[in-house]
């Protein structure tokens, strides 16, 4: 071999060697960049979809304290309804046990 192709070698061969690892590096580095940039994709995907849950979920809790609020006031309603409908059953035995006693001369 001649010299100036040996020295031509010498030179080439480290040179090549320390070229590889850069480039292997820098294409590394761009994947990994890539799939960080996936995972925090996904990650923001994930995060609305869950704040839209809980969007929901708040919706569906403020009808439940409206139908909540609502259950309360026919409750209200009920127990007033009940008292009248105790009192006019007083007073119609009170009548009925009145007008039998009447009628059988105090004998049921």
């Amino acid at each position: 071999m001649d010299n100036g192709v040996l020295i031509s070698l010498i030179v080439v061969i480290p040179l090549v060697s320390a070229i590889i690892p850069i480039i292997t590096f820098f294409i590394s580095r761009k994947k990994d960049n890539n799939a960080d940039g996936m995972k925090q994709g996904v990650l923001q995907t994930e995060l609305k979809q869950i704040q839209k849950a809980i969007e929901r979920l708040d919706f569906n809790i403020e009808k439940m304290q409206a139908v909540s609020e609502r259950v309360i006031i026919v409750e209200v309603g009920l127990k007033s309804a009940h008292k009248r409908i105790d009192d006019i059953d007083t007073r119609c035995e009170k009548r009925c046990v009145g007008r039998i006693s009447k009628d059988t001369g105090g004998k049921k």
